[in-house]
């Protein structure tokens, strides 16, 4: 009779993978199924607890990793594919240590494809609840970097506990990294836009990029989001609330030169020039969602005063 522990590691990571949510499933959408699916399934993977007492999942990891070493081998990258931040776990958010873990075991990095980070609540405290050696760690992983002048602004960011360096931090050392889902209002993209000058291989596989916003900070220009959309591998991309005018079109996006196959506006405001551009830029579009309505009275974005024209069905 053969022991669990006999078993080839092959056939440990596919019981243990049945732990966590089924990428290649999730591969099979299509869409904004496709991505709503995906962080459903980050969620459920890092704090669900169904209703009929099962397990949370990642507590089963995390005792599978304790059984054995050959366990912990296999089990351990299941923990560290998807990163959800949902800003409820206190004043701490889980991006933080998640990180942190990363830049102490590197080799979990070619593990992590997906983060997903949501609109978060403010906590009076967050910026307090880094850790004197948390910081001593950061500020030398940042200094690594050789940002030259960028290098003071980061190190105070990241001494303020903003998400933003953290998650640029995370996503440097992803190299496998095929999501990103962040906010607006938390993320300032210049970290990201800076590591793209200083690291080629940048977010080189990413294949979806989903900017979220509100109407509070509606009209956030979606052409600085350039490059993101230039990458090689991105097929989806998702803009929440943002402008993207003829007169500021990216000169990068000419015809034929994007690989976006889907692509969806939601909450925002694109006029004729530039939705006419974009189209032509993309050279695979299979999909194409334009929601700028709701019905929640609640929920209808307000529109900026002297706002050009949206586009017209012709």
């Amino acid at each position: 009779m053969v022991h669990i522990q006999g078993l080839p590691i092959e056939l440990l990571h596919l019981i243990f993978s049945f732990l966590a949510p089924p990428e290649d499933d999730l591969d099979q959408l299509s869409g904004d199924q496709t991505t709503t699916a995906k962080i459903g399934s980050a969620k459920e993977l890092n704090d669900n607890v169904s209703d009929d007492g099962e397990c949370d999942v990642i507590e089963t990891l995390r005792n599978v990793c304790l059984v054995s070493r050959k366990f912990r081998e296999v089990a351990q990258p299941l923990l560290f594919r998807e990163l959800y931040d949902d800003g409820l776990a206190g004043d701490l958010s889980p991006t933080i240590p998640f990180t942190k873990t990363i830049y102490r075991r590197p080799d979990l990095g070619k593990h992590v494809h997906q983060i997903i980070i949501m609109p978060l609540p403010f906590h009076p405290g967050a910026s307090d609840s880094l850790a004197a050696e948390d910081v001593e760690f950061f500020k030398g992983i940042i200094k690594g970097l050789q940002l030259a002048d960028e290098e003071d602004t980061w190190i105070s960011a990241m001494e303020k506990s903003d998400l933003s360096i953290f998650a640029a931090l995370l996503a440097n050392s992803a190299p496998n990294l095929r999501e990103l889902h962040v906010p607006v209002r938390q993320f300032p993209i210049q970290p990201f836009i800076q590591l793209f000058s200083h690291n080629p291989e940048f977010l080189s596989n990413l294949e979806s990029i989903w900017i979220e916003s509100d109407d509070e900070l509606s009209g956030f220009d979606i052409a600085s989001y350039e490059k993101f959309v230039t990458l090689p591998k991105v097929t989806f991309s998702t803009f929440e609330y943002g402008d993207l005018f003829d007169e500021s079109f990216p000169s990068t996006w000419l015809p034929g030169t994007l690989e976006t196959q889907e692509l969806a506006f939601h909450h925002c405001h694109i006029d004729a020039g530039a939705i006419k551009k974009f189209l032509q830029a993309c050279k695979k579009l299979k999909t194409f969602t334009y929601n700028n309505f709701s019905l929640d009275p609640n929920d209808r974005r307000i529109m900026r005063a002297g706002t050009v024209p949206e586009f017209d069905a012709k």
